[in-house]
C-alpha cells in the first residue's frame, strides 16, 4: 500500500462486544481490535479493516480520554495507534460518567451537547478540535505496518 490511493470507506455501527465502555488502554485497544474483527466478518470482500474504540481511565485523580485505532488486512497483519491523550474539566467528568444529572450542573460545560453525543473534545475546545482530528492522525498511523518503502 502507497499512501495517496483511491480509498472506499464504508462506517459500521459494529460494537466491541462486553457490556460496559472499556477503561483504561488495555480493555480500549482490545475494543478497537474486536471492532475490527467484527468489521472484517460483516464484509470479508474488503481488504482493510478499522476498528477505533473510545476508552478513559483515572490518572492521579484526573479523567483522561483518547481512543485507540486497530487497522487489519487479508494476510493478518496489523497496526495499532492511540490518538493524543487528554484531560477533562471535572464538569465533563462528571457528566460523562454519570456522576450528576444534566440538569443539575451549573452550566460551565454545555451539557446537553456532551449527552446528546457531540464529540466531548469539540464541545472543550469550541470547536478547534473535533474527534476527526483526532481519528484521522491516529489511522494513518495504525497504517505504517501496510506501507510499502521505497
Amino acid at each position: 500500500m502507497v499512501f495517496g490511493g483511491q480509498v472506499l470507506a464504508q462506517g459500521l455501527n459494529i460494537g466491541p462486544g462486553g457490556d460496559k465502555p472499556p477503561s483504561g488502554d488495555k480493555e480500549t485497544s482490545l475494543g478497537a481490535y474486536n471492532r475490527a474483527v467484527n468489521s472484517k466478518v460483516a464484509f470479508p470482500e474488503a481488504d482493510f479493516w478499522v476498528g477505533i474504540e473510545g476508552g478513559m481511565e483515572e490518572v492521579e485523580e484526573e479523567l483522561r480520554t483518547y481512543a485507540w485505532v486497530v487497522v487489519m488486512d487479508k494476510n493478518g497483519n496489523v497496526g495499532r495507534a492511540k490518538t493524543a491523550v487528554f484531560s477533562v474539566p471535572k464538569e465533563a467528568r462528571d457528566l460523562m460518567t454519570q456522576e450528576i444529572e444534566p440538569e443539575k450542573s451549573d452550566g460551565e460545560v454545555p451539557q446537553s451537547q456532551i449527552k446528546n453525543n457531540r464529540s466531548t473534545v469539540g464541545v472543550l475546545t469550541n470547536g478547534a478540535v473535533e474527534k476527526r482530528d483526532l481519528y484521522r492522525q491516529a489511522i494513518i498511523l495504525a497504517l505504517i505496518p501496510f506501507v510499502k518503502q521505497g
